[in-house]
């Protein structure tokens, strides 16, 4: 578990799934995720069920600590970890709408950042986010995510096709952006 100010990351327990069905059954939350997607129940427990193989891989859910409790607001995770290289793609939902803007998903970020380059020894961590997702796009520049470029037309929301905007922070970036 990783556990910093306002925020913990911990693994995703059978109880978590009604919520991601909820969340991702949501246009308003589904709009902004790189591949949106809406998941019966059944689809969210086979991937429950498979998790166990994914590792390192295996994404964590996002707890908020809210009153004196921690509360379930989202997910984040490491995808398609490339050893040799010392890379990954990162993920980043917040299900929970009436929590957006509380800083909840950053310090998520920066709790799964730590993980990736201290523990895990990555070089590169890079994400996708929908073009027209600019308070995303703010969040992850403040981070210290470099915008590389644009998979144009690689996004479908709302009946329309958009640009998926590539970020990345390499190891050597996010060691002095922490030394500030």
């Amino acid at each position: 578990m990783m556990v910093g100010d306002r925020v913990r990351l911990r693994p995703v327990t059978l109880e978590d799934l009604p919520r991601f069905v909820e969340w991702l059954g949501d246009a308003q939350v589904n709009r902004h995720l790189s591949t949106p997607r809406f998941l019966s129940i059944e689809q969210e427990q086979a991937w429950f069920e498979a998790l166990p193989a994914r590792g390192e891989e295996a994404p964590r859910a996002v707890d908020a600590l809210e009153d004196g409790a921690w509360v379930h607001v989202g997910s984040t995770g490491l995808l398609d970890i490339d050893w040799r290289v010392r890379s990954a793609e990162v993920g980043l939902l917040i299900g929970d709408t009436t929590r957006w803007g509380r800083g909840y998903g950053g310090e998520a970020l920066l709790l799964l950042l730590g993980h990736a380059f201290d523990a895990l020894g990555l070089h590169r961590v890079q994400l996708k986010v929908a073009a027209e997702h600019t308070r995303g796009r703010a969040l992850y520049q403040r981070l210290g995510f470099v915008e590389e470029g644009a998979l144009r037309g690689a996004a479908f929301a709302d009946g329309a096709h958009g640009d998926l905007v590539v970020m990345s922070i390499l190891a050597p970036e996010w060691r002095a952006r922490r030394r500030r």
